[in-house]
């Protein structure tokens, strides 16, 4: 590790005290208070320019984001980081908050506001004025920020009456209230529980049945118990498959109540899009997307079906199928919950195959600190970055090393161009901690390019939740590392962001940036952990990394022939496996049901007869149609209160009411944005490229699709994206 650069800004030091947080807030909330007071005394709707009160509104900000910036980290991570401060936090944050808001409901504000963005786009009454603007005088950012201006006013109402601005403020409450009662019955879902014979239970492990006594309570009248929840693996494990269906159904259908809590949440975003004057949610959240509208994300994973569905009849079912003919002499159905035991079976005779032949543990040769490292070495190479560690106890002399990182698991690297210039600091947060919450990046500070055209400095926090070992090295498996790389090209992202105001920084995540172009970026960069090349590369075998972790090697080894430090990658020439590429292609499937469930859900219109809206029934229809598995119905069960209703513990109408599409959606367009680095993974010339057109504009330029076909020099080819599914041509 380094000590800090001479020339370099110190990282930020935490050593704030309750009182202090609050004064933060205190400030900040004046601050934006002060300025839209001053504003409303010098400039008025007549004399309003983007000059006077948008450009230097947005300016403010960037003071705002920088002043408030240890306020959202406190926010972000858990209380136990930084005691004695969580409830100061959201005590300032929301003094901060009600500044915000009594700015984005000012009338008088609204008027300016409205005042400037009709000078460049009137309405028809205007067209016939003087004094109308060319649009073409702003910059592409200078627009996006007025109209992003015009839009926070309009998404509170203003442009509607009184009455409807009050009827949306009572839908947003109500929309909290019933939100959390609907993710409060997930929280607690505890099971229902069911009484099996050992027969019933026949191919579940010994050790299994002896935990299910012990957890359970001891065999009565030669009956196990089984909580349809807690213990639902043991739906894996049975061969009987009525104890699978019982065990299956029984843990969707756990949390009941939540099925009129969503019908309650489509009514209210239904008649909040129609306040709003649009025909339904789905259609008021998309407008300002890639994908624009809920017709094109219905229609794009309709024809993903279609391409998919031989792909899966072939590699998923009728692979499955076999296996369960030959334990159970009958095919007919393939039910949702026999997938899941015969994959099994599948992927075993599978491994069993490979395994005469690999026997490596592959997670060996990535050991969790030099995976993590290597990943922002070697990425940051490929984008003009670069990381150096920095010590925390050496960062800034006299503070001490806890001001400077709250855990001493938290890795901190100072960032810079190739050129020289500070960009700021990364802190990768390694592991998993009570109540440390998701695996993505959080960045706090102002990003923002300065008057003298220079970037300001702004630090992120890595979340990256690995579980740390209960002793010895902590290894990371592929999926971690999928997860892991997903998160740090978002940190690259947000550094090689370069934007006029902080609010269209990457910075500002998805209330800034499209959602969907947000995961486009992250699936861009996971493409890398599926590189050979990059593999091998990043690979390191742990018993190298220091003469504990040898001793740790040859302990569990009984001293073997110590193995290569790096892991050699054969790239596949044949790409998965069909059993493989099934599974993918079952997941893709699995996935394409949800997103269009989730757009069925908000495409709603206003008013919603939620008596007759049965959403069991459209849930399993839509599920059926994409993943092409049996369900109840084709037992002759007619009545769907008994049919599957897992979509009840599914939290995502709440927090991502009418964008569930986004992830699988985007690995359509990162396939073809990841083609320039297939062949060589450290290509610096498309990275630079990749780095000043795509990542630089943040969310300032709303044609993302422009900026794709700008970095690729052509159209995107979304054969690419299909090619990884294993559809080939047409």
């Amino acid at each position: 590790m380094l000590a800090r650069r001479a020339n370099a800004p110190p990282p930020r030091v935490f050593n704030d005290t309750a009182q202090s947080v609050l004064d933060i807030g205190k400030k900040a909330a004046s601050m934006e208070t002060d300025f839209i007071n001053n504003l409303l005394k010098t400039v008025t709707p007549s004399t309003a320019t983007f000059a006077k009160a948008i450009d230097p509104y947005w300016k403010l900000h960037n003071v705002l984001n920088d002043l408030t910036a240890q306020l959202e980290l406190y926010d972000d991570l858990p209380s136990d980081d930084f005691p004695g401060l969580s409830d100061a936090t959201g005590t300032a944050l929301d003094a901060y908050g009600k500044a915000y808001t009594s700015t984005f409901t000012n009338s008088r504000f609204f008027e300016i506001v409205q005042a400037v963005y009709h000078q460049y786009f009137p309405d028809q009454n205007q067209r016939r004025q003087s004094g109308v603007k060319d649009p073409q005088t702003l910059s592409t950012e200078e627009t996006t920020i007025l109209k992003r201006t015009v839009k926070l006013f309009r998404d509170r109402g203003y442009g509607i009456s009184v009455e409807q601005r009050k009827r949306l403020e009572q839908i947003e409450s109500q929309l909290d209230s019933v939100g959390s009662d609907f993710a409060n019955a997930v929280g607690n879902i505890k099971g229902d529980t069911l009484q099996f014979t050992a027969k019933e239970l026949d191919g579940v492990p010994a050790d299994r049945l002896a935990k299910l006594q012990k957890d359970n309570g001891a065999i009565k009248n030669g009956m196990y118990t089984v909580n349809t929840y807690q213990d639902f693996d043991i739906c894996y494990q049975a061969k009987n498959g009525t104890t699978r269906q019982l065990i299956y159904l029984g843990s969707d259908r756990v949390a009941p109540d939540n099925i009129d809590r969503l019908k309650q949440l489509v009514s209210l975003r239904a008649e909040q899009a129609n306040l709003l004057g649009h025909k339904n949610y789905a259609e008021y959240v998309l407008q300002n997307t890639l994908i624009k509208s809920p017709e094109n994300v219905e229609s794009f994973f309709n024809d993903l079906a279609d391409k998919l569905h031989p792909l899966n009849e072939e590699q998923y079912i009728k692979p499955l199928k076999s296996f369960k003919q030959k334990e159970t002499g009958d095919s007919k159905f393939l039910f949702e919950w026999d997938a899941a035991r015969f994959e099994a079976q599948a992927q075993a005779a599978a491994s069993k195959m490979r395994k005469r032949a690999d026997q490596r543990d592959t997670s060996e040769w990535y050991e969790a600190e030099h995976t993590v490292t290597g990943l922002l070495d070697l990425l940051g190479g490929v984008f003009n970055f670069r990381f150096t560690r920095i010590d925390p106890a050496t960062a800034i002399p006299g503070v001490p090393a806890n001001q400077i990182v709250w855990n001493p698991s938290v890795l901190l690297f100072a960032v810079h161009d190739v050129s020289g210039q500070c960009l700021g600091y990364a802190y990768m947060d390694l592991y998993s901690r009570k109540d440390v919450g998701g695996r993505y990046p959080a960045p706090f500070g102002a990003s923002f390019v300065r008057a003298d055209g220079t970037p300001n400095p702004i630090s992120v926090a890595a979340k990256l939740l690995i579980t740390k070992a209960d002793s010895g090295v902590t290894l990371l498996d592929s999926d971690t590392i999928h997860g892991v790389i997903r998160v740090i090209g978002n940190v690259l992202a947000t550094f090689a962001s370069r934007t006029k105001y902080s609010a269209l920084s990457t910075a500002r995540g998805i209330p800034a940036t499209a959602a969907d172009v947000f995961n486009i970026v992250e699936s861009t960069f996971e493409a890398w952990s599926s590189n050979a090349a990059f593999l091998e590369k990043l690979s390191n075998h742990y018993s190298y990394g220091s003469p504990a972790a040898l001793k740790e090697w040859n302990s569990k080894t009984s001293n073997q022939k110590q193995p290569p430090q790096k892991l050699p990658q054969t790239p596949s020439t044949g790409g998965p496996t069909p059993l493989q590429n099934g599974h993918n292609v079952a997941f893709s499937l699995s996935q394409s049901s949800m997103a269009v469930f989730n757009q069925f859900l908000f495409t709603q219109s206003y008013p919603v007869d939620t008596k007759s809206l049965d959403l069991t029934f459209n849930y399993n229809t839509i599920g059926k149609k994409f993943k092409q598995l049996n369900q109840i119905d084709d037992l002759g069960v007619k009545d769907t209160s008994q049919w599957d209703f897992f979509y009840t513990q599914d939290t995502s109408p709440i927090s991502a009411a009418a964008v569930y599409y986004t992830y699988s959606f985007s690995f359509a367009y990162a396939a073809d944005l990841f083609s320039p680095f297939e062949k060589d993974p450290f290509n610096t010339a498309a990275g630079k490229k990749f780095r000043d057109i795509v990542l630089a504009s943040g969310a300032s330029n709303p044609d993302y699709v422009g900026l794709f076909e700008q970095y690729l020099g052509r159209k995107v080819d979304m054969s690419k994206f299909y090619a990884t599914l294993g559809v080939h041509g047409n």
